[in-house]
């Protein structure tokens, strides 16, 4: 068994874990905050619904990784990066979890127009003037949707909410 079945085996075994384990403890991280839907029974569209559908759809993605690893007979492509590629790949995965820091700061509004712009430049895509409209409307969508769709106030930030 070469490198690379190795990795993907290790990697569905992470995701499979990882999703039992949030599945499990999905109702202690949303217990408080409790929604009552007029017409709906009151377990069907408990909080922890959406999550463990999420978190159930990724334990069966886990479960065909696993499945799927003997049929494979290519290595991985990240196997065959050069280094410059390994760069771009460690770059994005960087400007994500300072994207979840800036949210935490500056807000979701924010933080996913700096995203953006930051995540384009790294990917090497240049007009600036439809960088800053696609983020601007799918912001708008975005805060529209969950604002007053589902009456979800998305993270102000804290330099916000010192306001």
């Amino acid at each position: 068994m070469g490198p690379s079945r190795k990795v993907e085996i290790a990697l569905a075994v992470i995701i499979i874990t990882a999703s039992v384990v949030f599945y499990q403890f999905i109702p202690e991280f949303v217990s408080g905050y409790r929604f009552y839907f007029p017409g709906t029974t009151d377990k069907a569209m408990t909080p922890d619904f959406f999550p463990r559908v999420s978190v159930s759809l990724l334990t069966l993605s886990g479960i065909f990784l696993l499945l799927t690893v003997p049929l494979r007979q290519t290595p991985l492509p990240i196997f065959n990066l050069e280094y410059s590629q390994i760069k771009v790949v460690l770059s994005i995965i960087v400007s994500v979890l300072l994207y979840i820091v800036m949210i935490w700061f500056i807000g979701f509004f924010a933080a996913s127009i700096f995203f953006l712009f930051i995540f384009c430049f790294i990917t090497n895509y240049k007009n600036r003037t439809i960088i800053f409209l696609a983020g601007l409307t799918t912001n708008i969508i975005v805060l529209l949707f969950f604002e007053y769709g589902l009456s979800v106030q998305l993270p102000r930030g804290i330099v916000l909410d010192s306001f």
